[in-house]
């Protein structure tokens, strides 16, 4: 099954991988389609760091939603795309499953 996402969170994912990093749609926006449903908000790890995702998406509004817990926020064509480091995701999905 090829999963089609929208062209804002495809572009976000482009340009950390075409930087070097990991990443990948992840969570609720992955149920959605599956569910054959239109996405609300994309949340996207990725093995960059907040700095290193502030650099890559410098022309674009970045808030920093959980800087904490390596959480970002790009806003791309109007859409929030809040981006985590996959570290952290990982460790947040063990707490949840514990």
């Amino acid at each position: 099954m090829i999963l089609k996402i929208d062209s804002s969170a495809e572009k976000a994912i482009n340009m950390l991988q075409s930087s070097g990093y990991k990443s990948y749609a992840v969570g609720g926006c992955i149920r959605d389609i599956i569910m054959e449903k239109k996405p609300h908000d994309y949340d996207i790890c990725t093995s960059a760091k907040p700095i290193q995702i502030e650099k890559i998406f410098e022309e674009y509004k970045v808030i920093e939603t959980g800087i904490s817990h390596g959480t970002v926020t790009v806003i791309i064509d109007n859409k929030p795309l809040e981006m985590t480091v996959i570290i952290q995701t990982i460790v947040t999905l063990k707490k949840l499953s514990s």
